[in-house]
């Protein structure tokens, strides 16, 4: 993949979570997805992250930050397994997952899309 280095490859621990089965929900019955008590870890995988880009806009009088990451983990049952419904914490900072895939069959690694979230 370009922009990814070969000596900077899975040098960064990342955790993969996933919401719990019984997640809090708010007053109109939706979950709260930014409380971390309705997250749980599911797989620590050694990753390579590139940022991709960013912008940032208003929207209602508020003011936005949107960054894309792509990040490259090495292909296993755990990763294969990882979806759009699941997000990526790197210490305080979290991520949402926009698409998970295998650039080609031969591959040995998985590639995850996601947008951090401010």
């Amino acid at each position: 993949m370009p922009g990814f280095s070969s000596a900077s490859k899975y040098d960064t621990k990342v955790t993969v979570e996933r919401l719990i089965a019984s997640p809090t929900l708010d007053a109109l019955n939706d979950q709260v997805l930014d409380v971390p008590a309705n997250w749980e870890t599911y797989h620590e995988p050694y990753a390579a992250i590139l940022a991709r880009g960013g912008r940032q806009f208003e929207r209602y009088g508020i003011i936005n930050a949107e960054v894309s990451h792509v990040l490259e983990v090495r292909k296993g049952t755990e990763t294969a397994a990882i979806t759009q419904t699941d997000r990526i914490t790197l210490g305080a900072r979290s991520f949402q997952i926009k698409a998970v895939y295998v650039p080609s069959g031969g591959s040995r690694y998985v590639l995850i899309e996601a947008t951090e979230i401010k």
